[in-house]
């Protein structure tokens, strides 16, 4: 009995396929390189997190602001032309735990639910006139903008959007809101 059990372990044993990890060798297939004209309008939408761990982000965020204007101006042209959006991510969902008016996130500010951000959020600073920054170049070569002050500045001053937004944070659902239009109204109910 012993050496049947110990034939067939022997024979099982055997019979195992070879388990070693052998290391891929990774061949690069080539690279792709995508040139954007330095003619063309920027157009860019930060979504930024307004929940109540994030003040501190939005201050270390906001810091480098003129290192990002530093970056458009150091173009070959010079700054193109640009339009700025700042969108929080508190929009008005029905989620289990978390939905809007139930499960301690609160109901969205008017201001929240997908809206392009253009309120003074930080002392003494003056938001741009219209939803969103516009700062375009004229035909004599000057700056046409909506805003007072530094592009860094005006930008800095919509883009603190503090921290009583929702914890339930929807980035992917307030962008979508922003750029289609489709910010609907919806009335919840508490459980």
């Amino acid at each position: 009995m012993k050496r049947t059990a110990l034939a067939s372990l022997l024979f099982s044993l055997a019979a195992c396929p070879d388990r070693t990890i052998s290391e891929v060798q990774i061949k690069q297939q080539g690279a792709l390189v995508k040139h954007i004209p330095v003619s063309a309008d920027i157009d860019v939408l930060f979504v930024i997190d307004n929940s109540a761990s994030t003040i501190d982000k939005q201050t270390i965020f906001a810091q480098n602001f003129p290192k990002f204007v530093a970056a458009l101006d150091a173009f070959p042209t010079g700054r193109p032309n640009l339009h700025l959006a700042v969108v929080d991510t508190t929009v008005d969902i029905a989620t289990p735990g978390y939905g809007m008016g139930t499960g301690g996130c609160p109901s969205p500010d008017p201001g929240d639910n997908g809206l392009f951000q253009n309120t003074a959020r930080v002392p003494g600073c003056t938001p741009p006139t219209g939803r969103f920054i516009s700062d375009t170049k004229a035909p004599d070569g000057s700056r046409v903008t909506n805003y007072a002050g530094t592009l860094d500045t005006a930008l800095s001053c919509i883009a603190q959007v503090g921290a009583t937004g929702c914890g339930f944070e929807a980035q992917l659902e307030a962008m979508k809101r922003a750029l289609d239009g489709s910010r609907v109204a919806t009335a919840h109910t508490s459980p």
